[in-house]
């Protein structure tokens, strides 16, 4: 699985410093949705920020994992309650835009994948 966004980096920036992001996915079971001890889905990006992307709005793509108890993506997906997406550091400024969640491990354009589309 791929998620995928765009974000937008202000002028202010550090050139170096990391864009942290995290998906989450918790089963319908979780008890307390701050933990990691119910995930069904998991994913991190730390993006350095280089000089050219200051100002601009740039696409970001990384891999959700699933939790061990999981042999596909499918029944994870389906165990899953809630899905929480947040900036993991305290920077602010930054635009997000165009979130997707797909199948495969190649982030794709914005139109329906054959797998997306129902007959």
């Amino acid at each position: 699985m791929t998620f995928s966004f765009n974000v937008y980096i202000p002028l202010n920036f550090v050139v170096g410093q990391s864009i942290t992001i995290q998906l989450k996915g918790q089963n319908s079971k979780a008890t307390n949705l701050g933990t990691d001890n119910y995930n069904t889905l998991l994913g991190y990006s730390n993006y350095a920020v280089k000089q050219n992307d200051l100002g601009k709005t740039i696409r970001a793509s990384f891999s959700i994992g699933t939790n061990g108890n999981y042999q596909s993506f499918d029944t994870a997906l389906a165990d899953t309650a809630s899905i929480t997406i947040r900036q993991s550091s305290n920077i602010s400024g930054f635009v997000y835009s165009k979130i997707k969640l797909e199948k495969g491990s190649v982030a794709t354009p914005y139109s329906p994948a054959p797998e997306d589309i129902l007959n």
